[in-house]
């Protein structure tokens, strides 16, 4: 059993403060690779979404292409390719989304999936993130981090707001800060999940669009 630490909180966090919207996943299976031995160092990008098969990073570079008609991004890879991180970084600026996850700390026997993930200690980011003023969007890369970031904002006193809510979306509004927030939930870009590229982007591009600012 491994016992893990997200090491990309703390910077992700300072770096999308004041970003109108976060991305949250659950927790990196990338590290989970490295604590195994199961890398591909050659391909895998140590950072947020760092697999080699993980598309995530392919779907934002399309929307940016889409929103600019700019090829600036191309993705290199590699575990030890500080360029592969500052690209992904500077992406993620240029759309204006911040990036966090759930979990701060988790134990693994080595799977990667939400499932797999034993004795989860939630990040102290979160509140931090629902409180600032520039944050109006939260978008879960999964329903399952749909379901702990909707227990959070419950914890820190946001209340759903029943005229909007279905699967996709949620709102949420906290008296005192007056202050409303909505929750997106995408798919997964995981290879465990089966829909294609093409079909992943046109849904992130569905339920990010509103909140992309380049």
């Amino acid at each position: 059993m491994f016992t893990l630490f997200h090491r990309y909180l703390q910077g992700a966090y300072q770096e999308g403060l004041g970003r109108p919207c976060w991305i949250i996943g659950t927790f990196p299976s990338i590290l989970i690779r490295e604590a195994a031995g199961t890398l591909q160092r050659d391909r895998d990008v140590d950072y947020f979404y760092g697999s080699v098969q993980n598309r995530f990073w392919a779907i934002l570079v399309q929307l940016y292409k889409e929103q600019t008609g700019d090829h600036a991004f191309s993705l290199s890879r590699g575990w030890q390719n500080r360029k592969a991180i500052e690209e992904r970084r500077a992406l993620l600026a240029a759309l204006r989304l911040g990036i966090s996850d759930v979990y701060e700390e988790v134990q693994s026997e080595g799977g990667s999936s939400d499932g797999d993930l034993c004795n989860p200690r939630i990040s102290p980011y979160l509140p931090a993130i629902f409180q600032h003023p520039e944050t109006i969007a939260l978008a879960a890369t999964s329903l399952y981090a749909a379901r702990i970031i909707h227990k959070a904002l419950l914890a820190e006193g946001y209340f759903p707001l029943p005229q909007a809510q279905n699967r996709q979306q949620r709102c949420y509004h906290r008296t005192g800060l007056e202050k409303t927030m909505t929750l997106v939930t995408l798919p997964s870009p995981s290879p465990r999940n089966r829909k294609s590229l093409t079909q992943l982007i046109g849904e992130y591009r569905e339920r990010l669009s509103h909140y992309i600012k380049t």
